[in-house]
C-alpha cells in the first residue's frame, strides 16, 4: 500500500507485514539506483556506506553518509543506490515491509492513540536518517531473531505474517516515529535543523564547492526538498537567499574595516568573481562595493575628525 493510500485510508485497519530481511557484512559493494515497492529500514551495525537518494519531487539527488548507529527509512518507490567503499567494511540490517489487511492480527489500530505514529504513517517523507539512541536497534535485533527461526534470509515471504513479527514490527515502527518525532517537536517548529543548517552555511559560506542546498541537506540528514520548504516557512528567506546575506554582512565588514580589493573580499565571501559581489551589492544596497567603502569611509573620517577635534577643544580649556 502506497503513501497516498495510507494518507487516504483507515490505517487503522492494516497490518505491517516484513516481505524480506537481511543482515549482511559488505566488504564492497557498489549497487546502482533502484527502488521498491516496499517501505525499507538499513540500519548500519558497523563501519559506514553512502547512499545516493533521488528526491521523487524535484528529481535532485542527494548523498547521504551512513555511520554506525544511523539508520534511514524509505518509503516505497524511492530511488536509491548504494556505496560500500574498498577497505571500509559495512555491516546492514535491512528490513522491507508493506502494509496489509489481515483481520486475525494486530493493526496499527495498536499506534492509533499515539499521535506521534499517525502523523509520520500519514504524511512520510521521501526518506529520513536517524541516529539511534539504542532502543531502535534493540527492536531490530529482536526482529531479526523471531525473522531467522522462521525465514530464509533475503527470500520473497509471501505467507500470512506470524503474530510475533507484527507486534515488534509495529513496536519498531512505534519507536521510529516518536524518534524521529522528537527530534523536531523538542525544538519547536524545526527549530533543530534550521540552525543546523545556519551552523553549516556560516561555517562554509566562503567555500563554493561546499555550500550548495544538497551539501547543507547532507550535513542536516534530511531531504534537499524538504530542508527548503522548512527552512523558508521558518526563516522567510530561501537558503540562497540566506546565503547571499550572510556573504553581504561579510563583504559589508571587510569594506568598512579593511583595504582588501574587492576581487579579494569577493573570493574571501565565497564568489568567483568580482561582478557577482557588485551584483550582489547593486541588488540590496543599490550601489557598488567601491560606493559602499567610500561612503562608510567618509563617515569614519567624518567620525574621527570630531574625535580629534574635542580632544583638541579639551586641552585648550584644560589649559
Amino acid at each position: 500500500m502506497s503513501a497516498y493510500d495510507l494518507s487516504t485510508s483507515g490505517i487503522q485497519d492494516l497490518v505491517p507485514c516484513v516481505q524480506r530481511y537481511f543482515n549482511a557484512c559488505y566488504q564492497y559493494c557498489e549497487m546502482p539506483a533502484h527502488a521498491h515497492d516496499t517501505y525499507e529500514i538499513d540500519y548500519v551495525a558497523s563501519g559506514e556506506c553512502k547512499m545516493t537518494v533521488t528526491d521523487s519531487q524535484t528529481g535532485a539527488s542527494n548523498t547521504v553518509t551512513l555511520k554506525a548507529g544511523h539508520y534511514i527509512f524509505f518509503r516505497e518507490n524511492v530511488k536509491h543506490d548504494f556505496l560500500v567503499e574498498r577497505g571500509s567494511p559495512c555491516r546492514i540490517r535491512n528490513i522491507e515491509f508493506v502494509f496489509r489487511n489481515y483481520d486475525s492480527l494486530p493493526s496499527l489500530s495498536v499506534l492509533a492513540s499515539n499521535t506521534n505514529c499517525t502523523k509520520f504513517l500519514t504524511a512520510v517523507p521521501d526518506y529520513c536518517v536517524v541516529r539511534d539512541d539504542g532502543i531502535f536497534s534493540s527492536c531490530l535485533d529482536l526482529l531479526h531473531e523471531i525473522l531467522l527461526e522462521l525465514y530464509e534470509e533475503h527470500k520473497l515471504i509471501r505467507e500470512m505474517p506470524d503474530m510475533k513479527i507484527v507486534l515488534t514490527l509495529l513496536l519498531l515502527l512505534q519507536r521510529m516515529a516518536e524518534q524521529i518525532d522528537s527530534d523536531i517537536e523538542t525544538t519547536k517548529s524545526y527549530d533543530f535543523y534550521i540552525r543546523q543548517a545556519i551552523e553549516y552555511i556560516k561555517g562554509n559560506y566562503e567555500n563554493t564547492e561546499k555550500i550548495s542546498i544538497t551539501d547543507i541537506a547532507q550535513y542536516v540528514r534530511i531531504a534537499p526538498a524538504y530542508l527548503q520548504r522548512m527552512f523558508k516557512a521558518e526563516t522567510g528567506m530561501t537558503i540562497i537567499e540566506y546565503i547571499s546575506s550572510v556573504r553581504l554582512e561579510k563583504a559589508k565588514f571587510l569594506l568598512r574595516k579593511t583595504d582588501m580589493p574587492i576581487l579579494d573580499i569577493a573570493l574571501n565571501v565565497g564568489y568567483l568573481s568580482r561582478q557577482r559581489l557588485f551584483q550582489l551589492f547593486k541588488e540590496k544596497e543599490g550601489i557598488s562595493p567601491g560606493q559602499y567603502r567610500n561612503k562608510h569611509r567618509k563617515k569614519m573620517d567624518s567620525c574621527q575628525m570630531h574625535r580629534v577635534s574635542g580632544t583638541v577643544q579639551k586641552r585648550i580649556s584644560d589649559q
